[in-house]
């Protein structure tokens, strides 16, 4: 048993790395709301800060598209957004520059009960609507939703590279709810939980699952 495991595990790379390429199978359906590569239409800016960075490659852009299509979503769910300030705030979060920009005074601040001792830009806070009633930071809100969703985007990418290698059967879940340490069928894989990102943040990750 000792001498077939390493064997297996080079079975399984081999395979991962063949069919990445080369397996051209239609995806079997999964739940509406774990689509890995959705048709959007979204212009994302790839300029290079130095010379001497590697150019974007094209899953980079489709990991990034995916992730900002999640992004303003899940922004739509919550009434204090500005709806007029979705797409320049899920930009933002996309970049992790949310807070950049003109810092407010502490003045202002004080008017808007946010901690005195933090930073603020003027542009994040435009962004929403009756801050000074607020029960929540305004950043931790856009960190949590960056962290969460960009963990999902990771998940449901590995969830179709796993699909496509055509013999793993099962997966490990991590996360909350339903994906709360779970290991299902990849043709049962349970819908994500709604998240409220005024209160929480949580990491979702997926590995494959060999019964021996």
């Amino acid at each position: 048993m000792a001498f077939l495991i390493p064997k297996l595990l080079a079975d399984v790379m081999f395979k991962s790395i063949f069919l990445k390429f080369f397996n051209k199978n239609k995806q079997k359906d999964i739940a509406p709301n774990l689509a890995l590569k959705p048709q959007i239409d979204i212009e994302l800016v790839t300029a290079r800060n130095r010379e001497d960075e590697p150019p974007t490659t094209a899953e980079e852009i489709l990991f990034k598209k995916a992730f900002l299509l999640r992004i303003k979503d899940a922004l739509h769910r919550y009434d204090f957004v500005k709806k007029d300030k979705i797409e320049f705030l899920a930009k933002r979060i996309l970049d992790d520059s949310y807070n950049q920009g003109e810092v407010l005074s502490l003045q202002e601040k004080k008017e808007l009960n946010l901690n005195t001792r933090a930073k603020y830009s003027k542009e994040l806070i435009d962004c929403f609507q009756d801050v000074e009633h607020f029960k929540f930071d305004p950043k931790f809100f856009c960190k949590n939703l960056q962290y969460t969703e960009r963990t999902i985007v990771w998940a449901l990418r590995e969830i179709e590279r796993l699909r496509n290698t055509g013999f793993i059967e099962k997966i490990h879940l991590s996360g909350m709810g339903e994906w709360n340490e779970k290991i299902v069928k990849l043709n049962n894989i349970p819908s994500l939980p709604i998240i409220d990102y005024t209160q929480e943040q949580c990491l979702f990750f997926v590995t494959g699952h060999i019964d021996y």
